[in-house]
């Protein structure tokens, strides 16, 4: 899976707008992620991770629609 393969350094640490996190756990494997609060894709590419701050958000906006 992609996302196991990404880091969070380069993505917009959490402020007072919010944050989003999320931990997957694969097997042995568990990584975790933490960044700001995203509004929108303009969010993402105005980053300075725009790749992998994207699959982050895909991830996050999928879970978030199974809830």
């Amino acid at each position: 899976m992609l996302i196991m393969r990404e880091d969070d350094n380069n993505w917009p640490e959490p402020d007072r707008v919010g944050r989003q996190e999320l931990e997957i756990v694969m097997g042995n494997e568990h990584i975790s992620f933490t960044t700001s609060k995203i509004g929108s894709l303009v969010d993402v590419q105005s980053s300075k991770d725009p790749e992998g701050l994207r699959i982050f958000y895909y991830l996050v906006q999928v879970n978030w629609l199974k809830i």
